[in-house]
């Protein structure tokens, strides 16, 4: 169930188009604001532990519904609203215009938005190539690798769980007024992330054969203190790196990176396949 819900949910999102609304940030956006929340355990018991446990209730309650169509329907349509960020998408098509012109202030411009979006994330020069390799990693990573994994985990209530955790962070710096704390959000998407984000690291070392970003890769194992998007983003660079023979442009490290990102999550994709097809996933 959760390899075809999965498979399908992505072939969906691929269809949508970059310039679309982003549905579930403006459905969560308004279910942080209409409760009447002052503090940060309130907005994690009634804006995230509530509705996940709803949700998997829900995902318990309509198996077999008419021959399982409405648990399919379920467990593609969650996964589907959760999956991607047309927002930074758009941006990243900016990204690549206006980088075959000016690839230095392309990646300032971008990097700048990004560094609002997910702050901590942001080790280099804004106009650094590299930290736009890192936040092209750790966005590929929050808005597909991880739902990936945390459904596959938990089925859709997980990955809802999750879209909606990421979704309170977005709200807590838009909105500091709501009262929720940031500081206390950033740190357990950290914890929540770090189990996700080695595997979806290690994913980057399988699918390039680096033996170099293999060593990246078991030096983070053991560090939980620096930003798991800067592990990611090193581990990128060093599997990367391994196959370029001559200093590359702006739109080649870009095509580069996101070849890799691609390879990458297919590869998880067909780990899932097996563990599927050996019983260890629903």
């Amino acid at each position: 169930m959760s390899l075809i819900a999965l498979i399908l949910a992505l072939v969906l999102e691929r269809t949508r188009h970059y310039r679309s609304r982003w549905f579930w940030h403006e459905l969560a956006g308004h279910w942080f604001t209409w409760l009447p929340c002052r503090h940060t355990w309130s907005w994690m018991l009634f804006g995230i532990i509530l509705p996940t446990s709803f949700i998997a209730l829900l995902q318990w309650a309509i198996q077999g519904w008419l021959f399982g169509f409405c648990s399919l329907l379920l467990w593609v349509i969650l996964p589907l609203l959760v999956l991607g960020c047309p927002e930074l998408q758009s941006a990243f098509r900016d990204y690549l215009q206006l980088g075959a012109q000016d690839p230095r202030a392309a990646c300032q411009r971008f990097n700048q938005k990004l560094t609002h979006l997910y702050p901590g994330c942001a080790s280099k020069p804004l106009d650094s190539l590299d930290q736009t390799s890192q936040f092209l990693c750790w966005l590929n990573f929050r808005y597909y690798f991880a739902v990936v994994f945390w459904f596959s985990v938990g089925g859709p209530a997980f990955a809802a769980g999750y879209g909606l955790l990421r979704s309170l962070q977005r709200t807590a710096i838009d909105r500091p007024d709501l009262g929720c704390q940031l500081a206390h959000i950033i740190g357990l998407m950290h914890c929540l992330d770090w189990l996700p984000s080695r595997l979806s690291g290690l994913s980057y070392v399988l699918s390039s054969g680096s033996f170099k970003g293999f060593k990246v890769w078991l030096t983070s194992l053991h560090n939980i203190s620096r930003a798991n998007a800067d592990w990611l983003g090193s581990i990128a660079m060093t599997c990367r790196q391994a196959h370029e023979q001559k200093p590359i442009t702006c739109n080649e490290m870009t095509i580069a990176t996101v070849h890799l990102l691609k390879s990458s999550l297919l590869l998880t994709l067909v780990i899932i396949a097996l563990l599927t097809l050996y019983g260890w996933l629903i």
